[in-house]
């Protein structure tokens, strides 16, 4: 019931975004919209723990991957259409209805996802030993000190951030490189969709198998990917084209897929149960703290430019690989530690 209430908060604050562009002025909007986010943001990592608990309470292992790969097909289908609807009927419009539309579809999707969710038979988890709030965050620290192969995970996770964040940064290059407007981005959002939908069933099927290996080879992907997209931005200005990039955002879609996939498996299958909310909430956190510093990539592409943060996040990819190779298997990751309340 916490993944039903913080999906429905979430659906509100969206629906909330409508009236907001409407009735207000627009700094005043702008403002009210980042609150919006910023509580979207608490309530979606609300959900992000409460989902991964009831995953491993209700899908055997060996299936979660399959079934995280499922949601994230159907994801790049919806992926698609929010594309094909930026291609076809915003290029270069100024009116706003579109984007509301679009906003309207996600907070309608958001409230069909709580209803649905609601709907699970969900097995009781421990209820003894309970921590209040300080005992957590004792419990939280004491975890990542005792618990090497969580340690690891977490390390890991800080360097694979650099290929969640960068999908924004293959957007201004390509901005750069071809002068790619509304239109073209619904192309790269076309592509990215298509990736998600054919490349997440081999992911699930390899997560089940390895979510490390999956990790592991997502990294050197998105590596491979940035230096592809350098290449390509030395290719003759005339025989460029918003096309020619499409490729790219193909690829690190893949990767990006391999990676989301990889790194929730390897968390659900690798947390004791009794403790796995505590697991969730801690890597959550950090990473959520990591991310506040992921504006640095928007400074080095504002003051040195966009081939500048590719690079960057080259490296940033090699340096995730290694550290996912370090990682032990899911299994292995919380040896048989258990945290004490």
């Amino acid at each position: 019931w916490f993944w039903v209430g913080a999906g429905s908060t979430q659906a509100v604050l969206l629906a909330l975004i409508i009236p907001t562009v409407l009735w207000f002025s627009p700094v005043f909007a702008g403002w009210m919209i980042l609150a919006l986010l910023a509580l979207f943001s608490v309530a979606s990592g609300v959900g992000s723990v409460a989902f991964k608990d009831v995953l491993a309470k209700t899908i055997p292992k060996g299936k979660r991957g399959r079934l995280l790969a499922a949601r994230a097909t159907i994801g790049g289908l919806l992926t698609l259409i929010a594309g094909s609807i930026l291609r076809l009927y915003i290029v270069d419009s100024q009116s706003r209805v579109p984007y509301l539309i679009l906003i309207a579809g996600a907070a309608v999707l958001w409230g069909i996802a709580s209803v649905c969710f609601a709907t699970i038979t969900e097995e009781k988890g421990a209820t003894e030993g309970g921590r209040n709030a300080l005992k957590e965050v004792s419990a939280g620290f004491r975890l990542i000190r005792e618990v090497p192969g969580f340690r690891r995970f977490i390390m890991a996770r800080i360097f694979l951030l650099s290929i969640e964040l960068s999908l924004p940064f293959y957007a201004l290059y390509a901005r750069d490189v071809v002068g790619a407007s509304i239109g073209g981005l619904g192309v790269f959002v076309i592509a990215n969709g298509i990736s998600n939908i054919f490349s997440s069933p081999v992911w699930g099927r390899f997560a089940d198998r390895s979510s490390r290996g999956v990790m592991i080879v997502s990294s050197i992907l998105a590596a491979a990917t940035g230096a592809v997209a350098l290449l390509i931005g030395q290719i003759p200005e005339q025989w460029q084209g918003v096309f020619v990039l499409a490729p790219i955002f193909i690829l690190i879609g893949f990767s990006q897929a391999g990676l989301r996939l990889g790194r929730k498996t390897y968390l659900v299958d690798g947390a004791p149960d009794d403790d796995r909310p505590l697991y969730v909430a801690v890597s959550n956190t950090l990473i959520g703290v990591v991310t506040l510093f992921g504006g640095g990539l928007g400074l080095i592409a504002y003051s040195f430019g966009t081939q500048s943060v590719l690079v960057v996040l080259i490296i940033l990819a090699l340096v995730a690989a290694v550290m996912c190779r370090a990682l032990p298997e899911a299994h292995e990751m919380a040896g048989n530690k258990t945290v004490s309340p």
